[in-house]
């Protein structure tokens, strides 16, 4: 399964504002594969039910995710044009703070494309986010059947964390996820990484 998994960046040829790097020559890299763990019957949003690999090198490692929204924020949307989810394609993201710099995270190294719906969760439009409020951090895991994503996001990419939010240990599925990517960028000499978000429909063999 890992080499399954470095190969969805292959011919990825996305490229950071400026540069002409392809995606695929990052040797720290984050694939996200949007309903992994879905089940027909389950609601489109507010589940952890996405998964986030982490690929440093040649390794891998992954993480149950959500990368939608939570019911809540697609009902409540502070957004006149509705809540945000991320499109599914290569973005680049790098080290950042979260929740008015309190907690370390990832965040939007360039403008992304999102998507905004309505309360019923249909899309009404498509706009490239400028606020570099799509951020990738930690979720929690202490809501009903621990996988209910309940009000932790508003269209940000988050890792189930059973101890809740922001809190655990080293060992812990987020702490884990950060460090493994934020030593993995000092180690390789990256200040930013691709995130790549697909569609499990689009999951090469």
């Amino acid at each position: 399964m890992p080499d399954r998994y470095l190969r969805q960046f292959e011919g990825d040829t996305s490229t950071f504002a400026g540069s002409d790097r392809p995606a695929s020559d990052y040797k720290v890299k984050v694939l996200a594969i949007r309903d992994y763990h879905h089940q027909p019957a389950d609601p489109k949003f507010g589940l952890y039910d996405d998964l986030i690999v982490a690929c440093i090198g040649n390794y891998t490692e992954a993480f149950k995710a959500s990368t939608d929204p939570g019911r809540f924020a697609v009902q409540n949307s502070r957004h006149r044009g509705g809540c945000a989810v991320l499109t599914q394609a290569t973005h680049f993201f790098e080290k950042g703070k979260h929740s008015h710099d309190r907690f370390d995270a990832f965040v939007p190294a360039e403008d992304v494309e999102v998507a905004r719906v309505d309360k019923d969760g249909n899309i009404t439009t498509r706009e490239m986010s400028t606020d570099g409020t799509i951020h990738i951090h930690c979720g929690s895991g202490d809501y009903a059947g621990n996988d209910d994503v309940g009000d932790f996001s508003e269209g940000c990419q988050i890792i189930f964390n059973p101890p809740g939010y922001f809190k655990g240990k080293p060992s812990d599925p987020w702490y884990r996820f950060y460090n493994l990517v934020a030593n993995g960028l000092a180690d390789h000499d990256q200040t930013v990484f691709p995130y790549k978000l697909i569609h499990i429909s689009e999951l090469a063999p």
